[in-house]
């Protein structure tokens, strides 16, 4: 790449990090990391989750046990997911997460510069 293209890229870097959906993600994120209340939500759900792994591997999908792991999961997810900081965060962060995939679209992929990965 020659260097005015570098250059380039770095200053959307840069743009992208001072853009206040990010600074606000950030916050979010501080904020989620240590509520009390969130944290204790995303352990239920992580211990459900490891469970409902666990379930699936010794009796599969349509385990009686698998089945009910699965709804503890799920409703573990959602009390977590359902948590007004955590709410505002996964609808900033898919806002956030569409605008990278516009700029990956129109400004780099025809570079072969890949600013966003797809997951």
């Amino acid at each position: 790449m020659d260097e005015e293209l570098l250059t380039y890229v770095d200053k959307v870097k840069q743009d992208l990090r001072e853009d206040p959906s990010f600074n606000k993600l950030k916050e979010l994120e501080e904020i989620m990391n240590t509520d009390p209340e969130i944290i204790t939500l995303s352990r239920a759900m992580q211990e459900a989750q490891a469970l409902y792994n666990e379930a699936l591997e010794k009796e599969g999908e349509m385990g009686r046990g698998t089945k009910e792991r699965q709804l503890v999961f799920v409703a573990a997810k959602n009390a977590l997911y359902s948590h007004p900081v955590v709410k505002e965060y996964l609808d900033n962060y898919s806002k956030y997460r569409e605008l990278l995939e516009t700029i990956n679209e129109e400004i780099f992929a025809p570079l072969k510069v890949n600013l966003c990965p797809k997951k």
